[in-house]
């Protein structure tokens, strides 16, 4: 928790040191699991950094073998994309594509509708950054179906918020509105859940 709160607050030495100290009881204690959910966050940390290459290195080297060796999957959905990530930073874009696929391929396995949210989120965030709008838009619009279905309201509201931003930079007038519309009553009904 206090690694998050460094790494929130921009601190990143304080927030690797911590994963470090995790990391080394995970290897005394020989909890895999923890292991690998240490080199991923000590990847994602290296990622917000601008550090690519060390990102993947922890990724690659370190947590994807120690998954591999676990029965639960769901930790490989985020190794995959925060991997994909690495890649982004590093402007490997074909790899950071390829590596967002899995991790969303992985969670529509496993059903994880979270998991689907938040693959489908930084997946379509990748194509907006390559003007690649419709693509992402349909990327948006079933990671929406998805966060409606299982009842996500937070996600849903900030689904709704980029779906708004990728029509009004398509130019859809109507959509834009739509999506507008529907944004703040669903804003409004999470600030004021009893009325």
């Amino acid at each position: 928790q206090l690694s998050s709160l460094f790494a929130l607050k921009g601190h990143y030495t304080q927030a690797i040191e911590y994963q470090k100290k995790i990391l080394a009881l995970a290897i005394t204690t020989k909890n895999s699991a923890l292991q690998a959910q240490t080199y991923i966050q000590l990847g994602k940390l290296a990622s917000e950094q601008g550090n690519g290459v060390l990102a993947e290195s922890y990724l690659l080297k370190n947590a994807l073998p120690l998954l591999s060796k676990l029965k639960d999957k769901g930790p490989l959905i985020l190794c995959y994309r925060e991997l994909a990530y690495a890649y982004e930073v590093q402007e490997l874009f074909a790899q950071a594509k390829w590596f967002y696929l899995q991790s969303l391929t992985l969670a529509k396995q496993k059903n994880d509708a979270r998991g689907i949210i938040f693959a489908s989120m930084p997946l379509a965030d990748f194509k907006c950054a390559l003007s690649d709008f419709r693509p992402a838009i349909q990327d948006f619009s079933a990671a929406e179906w998805v966060a409606i279905q299982a009842h996500e309201l937070p996600l849903l509201l900030l689904l709704k918020s980029k779906l708004l931003q990728a029509y009004n930079l398509v130019g859809d007038t109507d959509k834009t509105a739509q999506y507008a519309t529907e944004c703040a009553q669903l804003q409004d009904i999470l600030l004021n859940p009893g009325l």
